[in-house]
């Protein structure tokens, strides 16, 4: 269902939350406008030159994040899906919960 190779805009998503940043502070450490990097996000802007990663290099909680993005969905969404808040949800991405309700809801 899912290609494993992630989008340049994956790996920057995926590299920020790694760090703990907003997109504002990961704006700032790039040089370049909040608007511009949301854009580099969502792959508006194609940069061959990031390295080469897998959707099975991730950890299962960074799998979760790339995964509810692909499918377009929201935090909300998910949390409906599995019977728990949308806040359950951010903490499961942001790595402070365990990931194994989420996990299983994308096949994990």
């Amino acid at each position: 269902m899912f290609v494993s190779e992630l989008s340049p805009g994956e790996r920057l998503v995926v590299w920020r939350h790694r760090k703990g940043w907003s997109q504002e502070a990961a704006a700032q450490c790039c040089h370049v406008s909040t608007s511009t990097y949301r854009r580099y996000e969502h792959d508006h802007y194609q940069d061959r030159s990031t390295p080469y990663v897998t959707l099975q290099t991730l950890t299962e909680t960074e799998q979760c994040l790339v995964l509810r993005r692909r499918a377009g969905l929201t935090q909300a969404q998910v949390a409906e899906q599995i019977g728990r808040s949308r806040w359950f949800v951010n903490m499961v991405e942001n790595g402070q919960l365990a990931s194994g309700l989420v996990a299983r809801y994308f096949g994990l």
